[in-house]
């Protein structure tokens, strides 16, 4: 397939890597926290708080719910609360919490994934090097005293050395939340050291279409900035929809112009923060393996 790619301008930041200043993506957060459909004022009652969102939860559908003037407490509360599945995004600055209640799709997706890195790990002979976490919070490398900003991930993946950090982090929702995931993709690569990769995993309503968007960053040297200046971008991305080929009467899943296939999630050396593995083992997905996890979902419904 052909490398073309297209990452929305307004997508992409650069920020000095030794002076990090999160102001001016927590205020494109709260930007896109308006759009929400489902907004809450927490008012100091967390039961309920956890009853509203509990209501919420009744659908199969994937929900985004913005809580507004969340006090610290709450969010430690929602983390380690009952319902472990939930994913909480917390901006300090603007006591902004933004929950994340999952649909049928995305807990079908959730496991698929996971049982598809661990074969992956198997087959390229690296078997018990890598830890595979789901649902863990991480707060941000830059936050200071109590009002820490942090974020669930739905899939990190790591090293098992002790001190590792994650290094692959995976999101997932309905691709009509796209924009939200990038976003979510930025304050991974900008906020959390360690991480080398964010994949955004987002699949239609109906089943007919699924996208992948491999976010990193890249570096640069800015004279007018101290050291070097930091980017995240979206680098690859695969998609596939429902239709026709030009070469079939059947309909079937066909790879979009621009995708890039197989899609190369990382080398294991860079995920797996080890030097000595060859470079040449890499983590990938191809549009026959995003195939199957949709035709799973299908199956599953």
């Amino acid at each position: 397939m052909g490398a073309e790619n297209s990452t929305p301008s307004d997508l992409q930041t650069s920020y000095p890597a030794t002076s990090y200043d999160s102001r001016q993506l927590d205020i494109a957060i709260l930007a896109a926290s308006q759009s929400i459909k489902h907004h809450i004022t927490y008012n100091d009652s967390l039961d309920d708080l956890r009853k509203a969102l509990g209501d919420l939860e009744r659908t199969d559908m994937d929900l985004l719910v913005a809580v507004h003037r969340a006090a610290p407490a709450v969010v430690d509360a929602l983390v380690d609360g009952e319902r472990p599945h939930r994913k909480v995004f917390y901006i300090a600055s603007k006591k902004l919490m933004i929950v994340t209640l999952p649909g049928k799709i995305h807990t079908i997706i959730n496991p698929w994934l996971i049982q598809f890195f661990g074969c992956h790990d198997r087959h390229i002979g690296l078997r018990g090097l890598m830890r595979i976490e789901k649902g863990t919070h991480v707060n941000s490398t830059y936050s200071t005293g109590e009002y820490l900003s942090g974020k669930g991930a739905d899939i990190i993946v790591r090293s098992r050395s002790a001190r590792a950090g994650p290094a692959l982090i995976i999101e997932i929702l309905v691709s009509e939340e796209m924009p939200d995931l990038r976003l979510d993709a930025r304050w991974w690569l900008e906020n959390v050291d360690g991480v080398r990769v964010v994949l955004l995993v987002g699949l239609d309503k109906c089943g007919r279409r699924i996208k992948l968007e491999k976010w990193t960053n890249i570096t640069a040297d800015d004279s007018t900035q101290s050291g070097i200046t930091k980017t995240a971008v979206c680098e690859q991305w695969m998609e596939l929809s429902w239709g026709q080929a030009e070469s079939s009467s059947c309909n079937s899943f066909i790879v979009n112009p621009g995708s890039i296939d197989p899609l190369v999630i990382g080398s294991a050396a860079e995920l797996l923060n080890d030097t000595l593995l060859p470079s040449s083992l890499d983590y990938t997905i191809s549009s026959t393996e995003l195939q199957e996890m949709v035709e799973h979902v299908n199956q599953c419904f």
